[in-house]
């Protein structure tokens, strides 16, 4: 399966009413990898929180069994501060924020497919269609519009 970047899902979400058989064709595909991108970002950020827990519950016992006696507002504060603890949580917050602009992407997907079976149904009712008649013979059309001048009657 074709993976996809970011960017080039956001590229691919217009949706063109004359290609739609095309548009059809990549709709699951690319669905498919914007659903497999949300699930791997989500495990990401969900071992980075894990690692995140981790590092507080070992900070925890650390200041805790310290040899000066803390409060434990001070054990919180400690840890709050703690270069390594900061770092982690800086990396979940990226992942977190990662996996919601996937999941965003993935909401504007699915509407894209609402959209395009909407243009699916109208391309079968025929309402794309262009009159070509019209076209080849638009002059006649026109003329057909014009003021005729009103004849005289015979026979009077």
């Amino acid at each position: 399966m074709a993976k996809y970047a970011m960017n080039q899902i956001e590229g691919m979400l217009h949706v063109s009413k004359h290609a739609l058989d095309d548009e059809l064709e990549k709709q699951p595909q690319v669905m498919y990898s914007i659903s497999e991108a949300v699930a791997e970002h989500y495990a990401d950020y969900m071992r980075m929180q894990d690692w995140l827990d981790v590092c507080e519950a070992e900070l925890y016992i650390k200041f805790k069994n310290g040899t000066e006696k803390i409060t434990a507002d001070e054990v919180k504060a400690r840890i709050q501060i703690d270069s390594q603890r900061r770092s982690l949580f800086a990396s979940v917050c990226v992942e977190q924020a990662l996996h919601h602009k996937w999941q965003g992407l993935m909401e504007a997907w699915k509407q894209r497919g609402f959209a395009l079976k909407s243009l699916s149904d109208l391309a079968l009712a025929n309402y794309f269609a262009t009159d070509t008649t019209y076209e080849t013979n638009r002059k006649a059309v026109q003329s057909s519009f014009e003021k005729r001048p009103v004849m005289g009657r015979r026979g009077t």
